[in-house]
């Protein structure tokens, strides 16, 4: 170890311990962005930049991480206990309407290392309790209350889901298993909690986000951590082709060809830090599009419930309201084929190997 290096670990260690104090204090969760602005220059290069809008978009998770402090101070050995549950349900409130993801600022480092980690912190505690809840509600045979809080965690599996790749992957994981959750309680629900549940449920797909936003972001942090030494001509070769992925992305293209051609490279920190790159944004593409599949279906499936609890004809599935963005196949950016009959409704979606976005018709339909 050199004397150069010790104030950098002692810097690091110095952040994780105020990361884990954030959660327990509000005004520490604010003191945090000043502090860390000064404690960075120590440890990390000069190109560090915090975007316009962050402190707002930051400040705007306080009331939930505030909300899930007082959830996690509580005993979670009686799920069921009223007041635990009347304190989840406040958390969940606070995520009733989407909060703005706050984005990373520094090249490879996700919410949970940073300023950000007591989001996720809060956002972690909820959707265990939130989980344990639900499944304690449904054994209880209270469907309408394990419904609430089913979609209560799907919610909260779609906080910061958009910020970085790491929170994207950490919702995907948590949205299985809502969706399970909710496939376990919409059989046992009347046609007016169903409505319900799909109009939560198309709010959600309404407030997805491109993960070229992520993308964006990712290339401009490694571009801005390519430059201090290292070879001029290469950086300028990684940030084109980077470029190159990100056009390609949103032109609807695989990703694979160009992750396939960097991995033939020789082999260099700038190379590693690209090949890295595309291969989270071809994995996230992956599970943006698993992702969309499974939301639509289930919105899908939930309508099919309703007219069928509702004793209406089947053939008034096309009247209620599905907007078009929910009825798309990600991966051809067309109408995924539906199939209606007096048994049930699905989508079709592609069977195509080659994984892919195409984007869609922002278009609203309401419920009619």
């Amino acid at each position: 170890m050199t004397a150069d290096s010790r104030p950098t670990i002692r810097n690091v260690r110095f952040g994780r311990t105020i990361s884990w104090l954030m959660l327990l204090s509000p005004i520490l969760f604010l003191g945090w962005i000043a502090v860390s602005a000064r404690v960075s220059n120590l440890s990390t290069p000069p190109h560090r930049s915090e975007p316009a809008g962050f402190r707002e978009r930051l400040e705007a998770h306080i009331p939930f991480v505030q909300a899930a402090r007082r959830l996690g101070d509580m005993d979670n050995s009686d799920p069921l206990d009223p007041e635990h549950l009347s304190i989840l349900h406040q958390a969940l409130e606070e995520l009733r309407n989407p909060l703005p993801p706050v984005e990373c600022t520094q090249y490879g480092v996700g919410y949970r290392e940073d300023v950000r980690r007591p989001i996720f912190e809060a956002q972690e505690v909820t959707l265990n309790r939130a989980q344990r809840a639900t499944e304690a509600l449904i054994r209880a045979g209270r469907f309408d209350e394990a419904t609430e809080t089913a979609v209560g965690y799907t919610r909260a599996a779609w906080t910061m889901r958009y910020a970085d790749f790491s929170a994207h992957a950490f919702s995907n994981t948590r949205l299985v298993s809502a969706g399970k959750l909710l496939a376990q309680v919409l059989p046992m629900l009347d046609a007016h909690r169903l409505a319900w549940v799909s109009d939560a449920l198309i709010a959600l797909e309404a407030s997805r986000t491109s993960v070229a936003t992520i993308m964006r972001r990712d290339l401009d942090l490694l571009a801005r951590n390519l430059l201090p030494g290292g070879d001029i001509s290469n950086t300028e070769q990684v940030t084109l082709i980077a470029a190159d992925a990100l056009k390609a992305f949103k032109e609807g293209k695989p990703l694979q060809p160009l992750l396939q051609r960097v991995s033939l490279w020789s082999r260099s920190p700038q190379r590693d830090r690209l090949w890295m790159m595309l291969a989270e944004w071809e994995l996230a593409t992956r599970h943006e599009a698993a992702n969309q599949r499974q939301l639509r279906s289930l919105i899908v499936d939930v309508r099919w419930l309703e007219l069928v609890v509702a004793e209406r004809d089947p053939n008034r599935f096309y009247r209620l309201g599905i907007p078009s963005y929910a009825l798309t196949d990600p991966s051809t950016g067309r109408p995924a084929t539906l199939e209606v009959s007096e048994t049930g409704a699905r989508l079709l979606f592609s069977t195509e190997s080659t994984v892919r976005l195409f984007p869609s018709d922002d278009v609203v339909a309401v419920r009619r």
